[in-house]
């Protein structure tokens, strides 16, 4: 699985899921393996508690979390919230700001 992949370091500069994943990540690597798995995941499809990311960001501090939003219809996330260690983070995690060329309503 996804875990098993991403246990050796350096393999993935990326990692691209939904935040379902997270978690059992969390359950599957040891810390070190967690730190060095990947420096920035994608995470979208779900809602993103700030639980999962405030659990990951602990265990993985040199990660960046982006929250990625996108209507299905589109197939395209187009709307991003990067989340780094140490920032405050809520109970949920917005949506953020549209991407380039793009506007929300």
């Amino acid at each position: 699985g996804l875990a098993e992949l991403i246990k050796d370091p350096g393999t993935f500069g990326l990692v691209k899921a939904v935040p379902a994943h997270l978690p059992l990540l969390t359950e599957m690597l040891t810390e070190a393996q967690a730190s060095q798995a990947a420096r920035r995941w994608i995470v979208g499809g779900e809602a993103l508690p700030g639980t999962v990311v405030r659990d990951w960001l602990s265990r993985a501090p040199e990660s960046v979390i982006v929250n990625e939003y996108g209507p299905t219809e589109t197939v395209v996330g187009c709307c991003v919230f990067e989340i780094l260690a140490g920032q405050e983070v809520g109970e949920s995690v917005p949506i953020g700001r549209p991407i380039a060329n793009t506007r929300l309503y």
